[in-house]
């Protein structure tokens, strides 16, 4: 009878410990992700509006693999909103990079000035603002973590 409660008491004590570690790793990989704009091009012009490509790398340089984020930004061009867009759940192996691709459509009465000096000049400076979501230690705890990058190619 001692000895299975002792058992018990260690396996509990291994779960535990095991749990832990696995929602500080997956903490460190969340907060240490790096979200970057690598390219922006305009893809279609049309007479009402323009489709944006955005071509998003999410780099994890952590030892550990980070869980499924979820990636939502709002989008502006020259400083005008012009937009929001989204990545689908994505985990990011430990110590590698994910690109994602995403095309938004833009309405020229968004982005009049952003767009116009894009078109002309052939420069397109775009911001993107948005938030990294996830949920740690097997879903149970959610945790959101903001950035801001841009991109003036």
């Amino acid at each position: 009878m001692k000895l299975a409660r002792t058992l018990a008491a260690v396996l509990l004590l291994a779960a535990i410990g095991f749990a832990s570690y696995r929602a500080y790793c997956e903490y460190v990989a969340l907060s240490n992700l790096e979200v970057m704009i690598i390219g922006a091009s305009i893809k279609r012009v049309g007479l009402t509006s323009a489709d944006l490509s955005l071509t998003l790398e999410i780099r994890n340089p952590t030892s550990c693999d980070s869980p499924a984020v979820s990636t939502v930004y709002d989008i502006y061009v020259g400083g005008a909103y012009v937009g929001r867009g989204s990545l689908p759940p994505t985990a990011i192996p430990a110590g590698e990079a994910v690109r994602r691709e995403t095309i938004v459509t833009v309405e020229y009465a968004k982005a009049a000035t952003g767009l116009a000096e894009a078109l002309v000049r052939g420069r397109l400076q775009v911001t993107i603002r948005g938030k990294v979501s996830t949920r740690l230690l097997f879903g149970l705890i959610p945790i959101t973590l903001s950035f801001e990058r841009s991109y003036g190619g």
